[in-house]
């Protein structure tokens, strides 16, 4: 693992942070405007006193003033997953679809026991991994050999390959990444330390301000509901949803949106608006659908967000990541530990077409050696390397219907990864089951509004990138 800091890091750049941090701190409680307190903030002793002082207080927002850039080089998508949970970062990764992954390389972890201490036969079962390990990606490019895509061929790879990204994260951010890595109930996979650790020394020199705090943090990170599998003895795991499945919905919702939309427009109590719309239903009963398209045609449309969907569905580990990097919902994704259900799997059409028994037999040693680590008696935090991408979990997400309708255009288009596609269409289909109004607008952008905005990448309307607010089927 490589964790380096992007962009100048000279004392001269430090500095500069802390004044604008320092100068935050400052604002509210010092005579003149912005420009003039900052002038005044150059010393480099005094401005370090102030942010800890101010951040002592509780206002920590202030070192949201204050940006880095890491690259990350030759981690799992253990760490992956975990980072992009933290909705406030910013994050590009390494495509899976569009490149050959077949010399990335993986990373191999030290096997320990359930009481964190190295295993007496770590070495044979490094050895063992290993060649489990380097038998997978010989698969995955024994797919791509026979003309498998990348897309798909990506799904026998284990969790412990490397990925590569960029992260972006402003010092607020950073801070509790850091003191979830360090101190979170994830701590204990030693990969998640060892990131910590490499943050941590970063902060040290680059952020010193924040260096206390992280050392002496108090955050709880209990798990209140382990009384579940003590007192309860639940440890029954239910089965992978076949499909994704809305299972809470903002009642009335195109309704919802027509009102909010009177509401701030005049100014009116929402009882008062949804009067006015009863009013206005009498005179014009489409007005509802009118307004609606109105908001539609308005960039902010911002009424959307008071209609809220909740949806529940199975997704692989390979495509997790094109949900969680939308940030505009909240995902609940099962923790690594305990480790699921390793039979539960998704196997591409394409796959499943040219060598089906290769596939399972793969997923069958991947389970059969899981259990063998198991019985040896290595702690789960290790044994999540038995993580294959085709690995499946229910996932939870609250969206509203103005993310939904973006996402929607992005993850319905025929360009979208298979799975990922499917997963979405079902969600629109059932909310528009639900709010038939505003789910004439959930789909690709050529189905609702006519036109393509991938250019020399469309399908079928190539050249086309201007949006015309006329959906084609009002």
């Amino acid at each position: 693992m490589q964790v380096k800091l992007l962009g100048h890091c000279d004392q001269e750049t430090i500095n500069s942070q802390l004044q604008i941090v320092a100068s935050a701190g400052r604002l509210s409680r010092t005579k003149g405007k912005v420009t003039q307190v900052y002038e005044t903030s150059t010393d480099y002793e005094s401005n370090i006193k102030m942010i800890k002082n101010v951040i002592g207080f509780g206002h920590e927002t202030i070192s949201e003033h204050d940006y880095l850039v890491f690259a990350l080089e030759d981690v799992t998508p253990i760490i992956e997953q975990t980072i992009i949970s933290y909705r406030l970062s910013s994050f590009t990764i390494k495509s899976r679809r569009e490149g050959d992954f077949t010399n990335e390389g993986f990373y191999l972890p030290t096997f320990r026991n359930e009481n964190g201490e190295v295993m007496p036969n770590n070495a044979e079962l490094q050895k063992l991994y290993s060649q489990h390990a380097q038998n997978l990606f010989d698969s995955y490019h024994y797919f791509i050999n026979n003309g498998i895509p990348f897309e798909d061929a990506r799904y026998i790879l284990p969790y412990s390959f490397h990925a590569n990204i960029i992260m972006g994260m402003n010092a607020h951010e950073l801070k509790r990444l850091v003191d979830s890595l360090l101190n979170g109930k994830l701590s204990h996979i030693s990969e998640l330390q060892e990131l910590g650790m490499k943050l941590k020394e970063i902060i040290d020199y680059r952020a010193p301000y924040l260096k206390k705090f992280i050392e002496n943090s108090k955050t709880d990170f209990t798990d209140n509901l382990n009384f579940l599998d003590d007192e309860y003895q639940l440890t029954t795991k239910n089965s992978i949803l076949d499909k994704p499945n809305l299972i809470n919905v903002t009642s009335d919702g195109d309704r919802v949106v027509a009102i909010t939309a009177l509401a701030a427009r005049y100014q009116l109590s929402y009882n008062d608006a949804s009067q006015a719309l009863e009013q206005l239903e009498q005179k014009d009963p489409a007005i509802c659908q009118k307004i609606i398209k109105g908001v539609m045609n308005n960039a902010a449309n911002r009424e959307l967000e008071s209609v809220i969907y909740q949806f529940e569905f199975p997704s692989s580990l390979a495509v997790l990541t094109h949900f969680t990097r939308h940030r505009m919902h909240s995902m609940l994704i099962p923790d690594f530990v305990p480790i699921w259900d390793l039979t539960r799997v998704k196997t591409p059409k394409s796959i499943a077409d040219f060598d089906l028994p290769k596939f399972q037999q793969l997923i069958d040693e991947n389970i059969e050696l899981y259990n063998y680590f198991k019985e040896q008696g290595v702690c789960e935090e290790d044994l999540v390397y038995f993580y294959l991408s085709a690995n499946i979990a229910n996932i939870l997400t609250t969206i509203n219907a103005r993310s939904l309708k973006w996402m929607s255009a992005l993850r319905t288009c025929k360009k979208t990864q298979w799975e990922t596609r499917e997963i979405f269409l079902e969600m629109a289909k059932q909310a528009k089951e639900k709010t038939p109004l505003l789910g004439e607008y959930y789909g690709p952008n050529c189905e609702v509004y006519g036109v393509c905005k991938e250019g020399k990448d469309s399908c079928k309307n190539r050249g086309v990138q201007k949006l015309e607010l006329k959906p084609t089927n009002k």
